[in-house]
């Protein structure tokens, strides 16, 4: 996710094509580019991304509460984010939550994905 530069009161997709939030803003369902590779070529799977995220709730260093406000801890992450198939990353909050507010916090350094191999 990023902010849009032509208009900061929005965010765009980078990796993820598009997502969808559940009725209550609780679960959120992002379907990433297919095409999307690391810089050494190597495809961006959804497991790359929720190893990521998960990653930076288990490392629990300062900017992992940008993530952790959403209901992540790190007994709890590995059920509440996961790949649903190698291009569709599901994260289910532990309450409501904005979506704005959330895609928004994903376009901080903190969301960014690194890849499950090379770590």
């Amino acid at each position: 996710m990023q902010p849009d530069p032509q208009q900061a009161d929005k965010v765009i997709g980078m990796l993820a094509t598009s997502w969808q939030a559940n009725a209550d803003n609780t679960v959120f369902t992002f379907y990433l580019d297919p095409a999307a590779t690391f810089a050494d070529g190597t495809p961006v799977t959804a497991e790359d991304a929720a190893f990521s995220l998960e990653r930076t709730v288990k490392l629990d260093k300062s900017p992992a509460f940008i993530i952790n406000q959403f209901g992540f801890t790190k007994e709890n992450v590995t059920d509440r984010i996961k790949a649903k198939n190698a291009h569709t990353l599901e994260m289910t909050l532990g309450a409501p939550a904005s979506e704005s507010f959330l895609l928004y916090c994903l376009s901080a350094t903190v969301g960014s994905v690194v890849s499950k191999v090379a770590t």
